[in-house]
């Protein structure tokens, strides 16, 4: 009988503690986070370069900064109707706050042509979460294609440099050519500046289609591969895990005090000298 009873002790505490932990956890703020996952691709021609390097953790943080900058986000902040232009600062520094980038496995990627990046937005409201999730997934596709014509306008400006150059180099020889017609090694410089003009306007032409009216066609650099989504279970606290630690405590708690109550016993039961 004695044994029973010690055994429905710790049984008894391991259960009131499982319960106790569990039910202990609703009193932390819970934290949910919201997950997306985008693709960046660098196979976007000679244009421009990639987004994010995998060898390169610099590169990673400057897109970062980028992405979460003020005049990248507040706009997006204002257009999702997230938040009024009054409210936009404070929910701007809360998704400062809480957002945050990393890089996915891409250990399999072939030749690195495009890299995953988790974003991830943590908050008290699960559906909250989600929302801000999208508003960061908007200001980075923003950001991409920003980038993008920054770079295309830089193109622009170096080729167009480039072909007044080689033009000049052009009619340079031309002149020169005329005075002196027979002269083979002028010939063929003649022909090879002609060529090298021939080649930059090419690439100019291809470089002002993509401007269309100041509008850009540009290639899809950043893609969506999943979608903000809504968390169903909070990342803090660990509901299980808090039952299990209060189980742990329970367990032992049981064993203390049934042990307790047995040197107790003893000592009643010991005949008086």
């Amino acid at each position: 009988m004695a044994t029973l009873a010690r055994f429905r002790w710790i049984v008894a505490a391991t259960v009131l503690g499982s319960l106790v932990g569990f039910l202990g956890s609703y009193l932390f703020n819970p934290k949910y986070s919201s997950h997306a996952r985008i693709e960046e691709s660098s196979d976007s021609g000679d244009h421009w370069g990639a987004l994010i390097t995998p060898d390169s953790q610099t590169e990673f943080e400057s897109f970062q900064q980028r992405a979460l900058s003020p005049n990248n986000l507040r706009p997006v902040i204002e257009r999702e109707g997230v938040a009024k232009s009054e409210e936009a600062e404070r929910v701007y520094g809360e998704i400062v706050n809480n957002a945050r980038f990393q890089l996915a496995s891409s250990d399999n990627a072939a030749s690195y042509t495009a890299i995953d990046i988790d974003l991830i937005y943590t908050d008290s409201n699960p559906r909250r979460a989600e929302q801000l999730c999208n508003v960061l997934t908007s200001g980075v596709l923003d950001e991409s294609k920003a980038d993008s014509q920054r770079t295309i306008s830089d193109t622009t400006y170096i080729l167009e440099q480039a072909l007044e150059d080689a033009k000049n180099d052009v009619q340079d020889i031309h002149r020169r050519l005329l005075k002196r017609p027979s002269d083979r090694k002028l010939a063929r410089e003649y022909a090879k500046a002609q060529e090298a003009y021939a080649d930059l306007a090419a690439k100019r032409k291809e470089t002002a289609e993509i401007v269309i009216g100041g509008t850009y066609r540009l290639p899809q650099r950043v893609r969506v591969l999943l979608p903000c989504d809504i968390p169903t279970t909070p990342d803090f606290p660990n509901r299980l895990l808090c039952a299990a630690l209060g189980s742990a405590t329970g367990l032992l708690v049981g064993i203390a005090l049934s042990g307790a109550r047995r040197n107790s016993l003893d000592q009643v039961a010991e005949p008086q000298r």
